[in-house]
């Protein structure tokens, strides 16, 4: 059995990419997209005003 698997490995890898690459990606997925035109969230907003704070204090200690 260990010298099957030496000789033909190459074949064995092969096979299984190929078997790996046929079954559809839609198994893996977590569903469909959001429909276009979502509104951003709060938070979103919410963490690029933080960023944009954080970036300010950081331009007014650098003047300093």
């Amino acid at each position: 059995m260990k010298n099957f698997l030496k000789t033909h490995i190459k074949a064995i890898v092969l096979i299984l990419a190929i078997i790996l690459c046929s079954f559809p990606q839609d198994i893996f997925a977590q569903g469909p997209p959001p429909p276009p035109g979502v509104p951003l969230d709060f938070g979103l907003f919410a963490f690029l005003a933080c960023c944009v704070g954080y970036g300010v204090s950081k331009l007014k200690e650098r003047n300093k």
